[in-house]
């Protein structure tokens, strides 16, 4: 999953520079009778409104993620696990694997299973502990960091090209 949310940034990166280029062309003939002292009311708002065509291109994809992230159901895993809800859970799967969109839930058993779903479990708080015992594993130590590279470089690349631009 790392690796596709790096590799989307570099997709991002190289959209955002052709719809910049696109917007800076599209009012390109405005530029050229400005000269870089002299940019008149004219010159700036052509590049007032590349900008804003820049930024509104940016925001549609993030829009359509907002859209599907407040559409979508929660998983079965996180209504059992943070939940307690054993009911909805399996309904859930139930409505997955028969391709509907939600499951048929008897709302008395739901919420008697539910509260003693919530007696029943005894889940221990995380502590400084286990933090430590998890990053005492060299596996671990490797993994942070070479997320951690990953991230480094993609950030150096992206400033090296800006000063080069």
């Amino acid at each position: 999953m790392i690796a596709a949310v790096n590799g989307m940034q570099c997709l991002g990166e190289l959209c955002a520079a052709i719809v910049s280029f696109i917007a800076t062309s599209a009012f390109r003939p405005i530029y050229e009778n400005s000269s870089e002292t002299n940019c008149g009311i004219e010159c700036r708002m052509a590049a007032d409104r590349a900008w804003r065509i820049v930024v509104a291109v940016g925001a549609c994809p993030a829009i359509v993620a907002l859209y599907y992230r407040i559409t979508i159901p929660e998983t079965p895993r996180y209504t059992f696990d943070v939940e307690h809800d054993i009911i909805k859970a399996d309904a859930d799967i139930e409505a997955f694997v028969t391709r509907r969109k939600t499951g048929d839930l008897d709302a008395v058993q739901q919420a008697r299973i539910k509260e003693s779903a919530k007696r029943g479990l005894n889940v221990p708080k995380a502590t400084w502990g286990d933090f430590k015992d998890y990053f005492a594993k060299p596996r671990n130590w490797k993994l942070l960091i070479g997320v951690t590279l990953c991230s480094f470089f993609v950030v150096c690349t992206l400033s090296i090209m800006a000063v080069l631009a």
